[in-house]
């Protein structure tokens, strides 16, 4: 059987010395017979030669046999080395082109080389064909050594796959069976046909060839499972010893009759045996005092019980007192159980931080009696009140003193038992709970339940705090009025600026059409006096520059009062307008509103050589009218106060951050003032060039709209480098079903 040797390489042991050993006898037989049948006249030349072709073929026979014993017996690095062999023999002794050793998919339907000798010949290793389309097909099904001298002259070969595309003439192939199951094919051929019609010899040296390689198979997949083994247990094996050395708990391993197996060195310090060689020795003999109780629970365990104590007290040897948590369970290897495993732990420390617990709980309750309108209770699993205390509990009718060691559902009334209990456990299961409730005396409290953890982090109570915040939500109800007169004065703040700046232009009409009728009127005084003399030159020096010019240039400037009068009662009426304005908030793209805006300064653009560059801006919820005027001012802004000295730059931006969507328009315009930033956003004030356009009221436009999408707006200049203005706008609202 082949074998594998993990210093030596993959060895082949069987071989066909027999087999030589066999012929060599049979061999010498023949000679003597030979040699007997000369002296004899009556035996023809022809039965001679018969005999000589026979020796010739047995003799050719051993020395293959001799050669494939080599093969045999040779060290390999590794299995496909030793393939390559075989196939390479293989072909020299068949006088073959080609040799390949297969293995065929489980349902038979594959053939997968694993091997091909030589390497050039157009097939690779890990080819995959379709088993139908191969020699090997015939092997395959009939399980036995199949030969074809030269294919072309089988008649029903001659349209086969592989004849057709390969040309491949000559073949012999025989099964590679592994433990009795068919693991693939040993397989020689050639373009050319043989010669000679493949005989018994040539079949029996394939087929010796083909369970020599299976040996092989059988032996590397034996190696393979033998190293991995090995490794698995050798990792096991370090891992368990790292586990065994750092950890911080006491661990013992025992075999079935409880006798050491590995032992933590926490196990030795805990129980001060750290001078003692306890593998191999009995748990008993260890400790002689362990009682009838604790060999019954190693025996439970040992049928596949798992035991566990969360506090024992465990009386040292010398009288002092330990406080141990502990667990007993199986372990198994192949599904057995093979002993058993003792985890414990020393929670002396949490036994004294619970003692020092109960210390502090007087400093608590003294704390928690003088804290005005709070009151505590801690509770614990089984919701039995361990401290009570508090104003506000006596308030309510309790007897501090008679509820402790109560529950809590034996105190509280029974019709809110069902609404209370669930907030009492999910504090114990460590959630943090808040609310607010009115008291059967009418006061407002507001309760928090949080659970309480020890120095290891597990929940052992909750507290329930309760704070009387009657006085607070009155203030709060006071100051929600408070708030709702404030809207009420804005909103008639509002109606008075809308109707002032309404009713203010029929005024304004009116003064207008009277200025223009003075004025009508001058020039027919102008006329009529045109034709009258008066005596007193003065008198008529001065009509005549009162008719001329005093008159028409106090109309023009009334014209121009007027006119800006009736400009700004239209910015309040707008402005109001904005506030008044209903909004509808949905979901908006912002890109197209932006890019729409820029087209429409397109002129202006290339006019004024302005290049404006937009990134991607994020989608946000909002009002689509006020979008669009806030894009719309400040972009149209950047570009009336851009320097015509200057190239201009305008880069429009944006960044989501939290559920805002932070929106930037730079510029590389004139810049602002330090002195002008408390005007850049108030009505009716104007700050740079006086020949620019407006009234002063577009940022206050803007910024009215920014706040009514809860949003703010600011920016930062440099005088001669130019201005960002940022603003805020609410972010896509994921929950809202577009169409």
């Amino acid at each position: 059987m082949p074998t594998q040797n993990s210093n030596e390489g993959l060895t082949k042991g069987t071989n066909p010395t027999q087999s030589a050993h066999n012929e060599d006898a049979l061999v010498d037989r023949i000679t003597d017979t030979m040699t007997k049948i000369e002296s004899r006249s009556d035996v023809s030349s022809v039965e001679m030669d018969m005999l000589s072709d026979i020796i010739q073929e047995i003799q050719a026979s051993r020395k293959n046999l001799k050669r494939l014993h080599q093969v045999s017996v040779k060290t390999y690095d590794s299995i496909e080395e030793m393939f390559h062999e075989y196939l390479k023999i293989g072909c020299e002794i068949l006088q073959l082109e080609l040799g390949i050793i297969s293995k065929v998919t489980t349902d038979e339907n594959k053939y997968v080389v694993k091997s091909v000798y030589p390497a050039n010949k157009g097939i690779l290793k890990e080819d995959i064909f379709e088993l139908n389309a191969t020699y090997c097909a015939t092997v395959i099904q009939n399980r036995e050594t199949i030969t074809y001298s030269e294919v072309g002259a089988i008649e029903s070969m001659a349209t086969h796959p592989v004849y057709l595309n390969m040309g491949l003439e000559a073949y012999i192939g025989t099964p590679i069976m592994v433990e009795g199951e068919l693991y693939g094919t040993l397989n020689f051929t050639s373009r050319a046909p043989r010669k000679n019609q493949f005989g018994n010899l040539e079949a029996e040296f394939v087929e010796i060839m083909g369970q020599q390689i299976a040996s092989a198979i059988v032996n590397e997949r034996a190696a393979r499972r033998n190293r991995e083994v090995q490794t698995y247990l050798q990792n096991n094996e370090e891992l368990l010893r790292m586990f065994v050395k750092h950890t911080p708990a006491a661990i013992a391993m025992f075999d079935k009759n409880v006798q050491y197996l590995i032992c933590s060195d926490r196990w030795k310090v805990d129980y001060n045996i750290e001078d003692q060689e306890v593998i191999g020795r009995s748990h008993y003999d260890v400790f002689p005092e362990i009682g009838e109780d604790w060999k019954a629970i190693h025996q439970r365990c040992l049928r596949g019980h798992v035991e566990r104590c969360e506090e024992d007290r465990f009386l040292r040897v010398d009288g002092s007192v330990t406080w141990l948590q502990w667990e007993v369970r199986p372990w198994y290897i192949a599904g057995e159980i093979g002993g058993i495993i003792m985890f414990t732990e020393v929670i002396t420390q949490r036994k004294e931080a619970e003692l020092a617990l109960e210390q502090q709980k007087t400093l608590y309750q003294t704390l928690v009696s003088h804290l005005p309108d709070i009151s505590t209770i801690l509770y614990d699993k089984a919701l039995r009140i361990s401290i009570a205390d508090g104003a506000y509990i006596k308030r309510l009718g309790y007897d501090l003193e008679a509820i402790l060691g109560k529950t809590l559902l034996e105190i509280v009334p029974e019709r809110i038992v069902s609404t209370l209990e669930p907030l009492y456990r999910r504090a114990l299961d460590g959630e943090s709970i808040q609310l607010e409730n009115k008291a059967t005396d009418g006061s407002i409290y507001d309760a928090h339940f949080v659970p309480i953890r020890d120095p290891e982090g597990d929940i052992t109570h909750a507290l329930i705090t309760v704070q009387d915040i009657t006085v607070r939500k009155k203030a709060e109800l006071e100051l929600q009025s408070l708030n709702r007169k404030l809207v009420r004065m804005n909103e008639e703040v509002q109606q008075f600026a809308y109707i002032v700046s309404h009713d203010m232009r029929a005024p304004l009409v009116n003064l207008k059409g009277f200025a223009s009728l003075l004025l009508e009127s001058t020039e027919k005084i102008q006329e009529v006096m045109s034709g009258v003399e008066l005596e007193d030159e003065q008198q008529k020096e001065d009509l005549e520059q009162a008719l001329t010019d005093r008159i028409p240039t106090a109309v023009k400037f009334i014209f121009s009062s007027v006119d800006r009068m009736d400009r700004f009662s239209q910015s309040i009426l707008e402005l109001s307008r904005i506030e008044r304005r209903s909004v509808q908030y949905h979901n908006i793209e912002v890109q197209p509103i932006v890019q729409q805006i820029v087209s429409s300064l397109s002129h202006e653009l290339q006019n004024k050589s302005i290049d404006i560059a937009i990134d991607e801006l994020p989608a946000i919820y909002g009002d689509e009218i006020s979008v669009d005027q806030i894009f719309g001012n400040i972009i149209s802004n950047a570009v009336k106060y851009l320097p015509k000295d200057r190239t201009g730059h305008i880069k429009i931006g944006a960044e989501i951050k939290d559920n805002k969507v932070l929106f930037s328009v730079k510029d590389n315009g004139v810049g602002i003032a330090e002195k002008d930033y408390q005007k850049v956003f108030a009505p009716f004030r104007r700050i740079g060039r006086n020949t620019v356009e407006g009234e002063g009221m577009g940022l206050a436009y803007v910024q009215a709209q920014v706040r009514r999408h809860g949003g703010e707006i600011w920016f930062e200049s440099e005088v001669d480098n130019g201005t960002t203005f940022y603003f805020t706008l609410p972010s896509k609202n994921l929950n809202e079903d577009n169409p």
